[in-house]
């Protein structure tokens, strides 16, 4: 009975370590991992493909309400998509190792003493997408956790408990955490 139980035992403290770190990376982990255990579908080959199947498979209003602040699922995925992106390939637009944008007039208004001809760098505002706070898109992977189990009936549901097929497949959750695509293959390379 406990040999039966190892596989939704694994699955929950990989869960729980991802919340607990919920950057980029661990959120997407956790949201290709929550497909894969509910049978409805894989990792695609980028992490914009791979979101946009969560898209598709989700009701675009869940969560929402008329409460301001309640997040509904679409941000949850444009939030945890922006956030991989940023860790991934970094800014949009930037070259590797750039140096910050000069700004530009109307990105607002200048620093007070800045000397003439000084170049004023523009300031990003931080957005929810590159939060560096742990934890920061643990709400986001809830929300599309509870949109994926709303999809996915209870026979599923139960499933994806107590036999998750993440767990089960043999692959390690490392190719979902650095996006090296779901090819299906659980072929090792040799040692050298």
């Amino acid at each position: 009975l406990i040999l039966l139980l190892v596989p939704a035992a694994v699955r929950l403290v990989r869960r729980r370590r991802r919340l607990r770190i919920a950057d980029g990376e661990s959120a997407f982990a956790e949201v290709v991992d929550t497909m894969v255990d509910l049978g409805l579908g894989a990792q695609s080959a980028t992490p914009r493909a791979t979101m946009s199947v969560v898209a598709g498979l989700v009701d675009p209003g869940f969560g929402s309400s008329d409460e301001a602040g309640q997040p509904d699922v679409a941000d949850a995925i444009t939030r945890i998509l922006r956030s991989v992106e940023w860790e991934r390939y970094g800014r949009p637009g930037a070259a590797p190792g750039a140096p910050p944008e000069p700004a530009t007039p109307g990105d607002g208004p200048a620093t007070a003493g800045a000397p003439a001809g000084d170049v004023l760098v523009a300031e990003r505002p931080a957005t929810a997408g590159a939060d560096p706070r742990p934890g920061a898109l643990a709400g986001d992977v809830r929300i599309i956790r509870r949109a994926l189990a709303g999809r996915a009936g209870w026979l599923r549901r139960a499933l994806a408990v107590l036999a998750p097929g993440s767990v089960l497949s043999g692959r390690t959750s490392l190719g979902a955490a650095r996006g090296a695509p779901d090819t299906g293959s659980t072929d090792r390379l040799p040692a050298s």
